[in-house]
Formats: structure tokens, C-alpha cells, sequence
């Protein structure tokens, strides 16, 4: 688990976390009302990145998080892609089975 403190190094790891295997990756959005925090992760069950904030101001980069989320995930062009790479992928990995 890997925790960050700066929400752009977070956006470029979840990014790249997410388009490496899009159809495993998960975000997770939780309000912990006891601390006032708001508590975003990314993972992919191999690897987990986590950060949270208690400041209004970071709201912006929560949406815009959000939003790269819903609009990828969203995206038929970026399943049929990923599942098409997939395939091939394993078709690979039988033939060298195979050899």
C-alpha cells in the first residue's frame, strides 16, 4: 500500500495504474466523518495506492479524480481494447506453453 501526500503524484500513479489493466482497477471514494477526512484508493489487488485529506480546498482534485474514473470507465472503446489485448495475451502464452 503505498500512501500519497500530493494529489498530482497520486492523479499520475492512478492514472497509469488504471490504463495498464482498466477492467481489475477500482477506485474507492470514503467519508470518514469521526476525522473529517475524505479517503480516495486505487487499486488492482496487486498494487494499492491510498490518499486521504480533511481540507475543502482539495475538493477540486477529488472531482477531477472522479471524473477521469467515470469517463474512462465509461469508455467502450477502452473494455473492447482491453479485452481484445487480453485475448491476444493469452493466445501468446499457449504457444509458448505449447514450445
Amino acid at each position: 500500500m503505498v500512501w500519497f501526500f500530493d494529489f498530482e503524484k497520486f492523479y499520475v500513479a492512478a492514472k497509469k495504474l488504471f490504463f495498464s489493466n482498466p477492467l481489475k482497477t477500482r477506485f474507492l471514494f470514503k467519508y470518514r466523518n469521526c476525522d473529517g477526512k475524505v479517503v480516495l484508493k486505487v487499486t488492482d489487488d496487486q498494487v494499492c495506492l491510498k490518499i486521504a485529506t480533511k481540507y475543502s480546498q482539495d475538493l477540486k482534485h477529488i472531482k477531477r479524480i472522479n471524473n477521469l474514473f467515470i469517463q474512462s470507465m465509461a469508455n467502450k472503446d477502452l473494455q473492447t481494447n482491453q479485452k481484445e489485448t487480453s485475448k491476444e495475451q493469452n493466445k501468446k502464452k499457449k504457444v509458448r506453453a505449447k514450445h
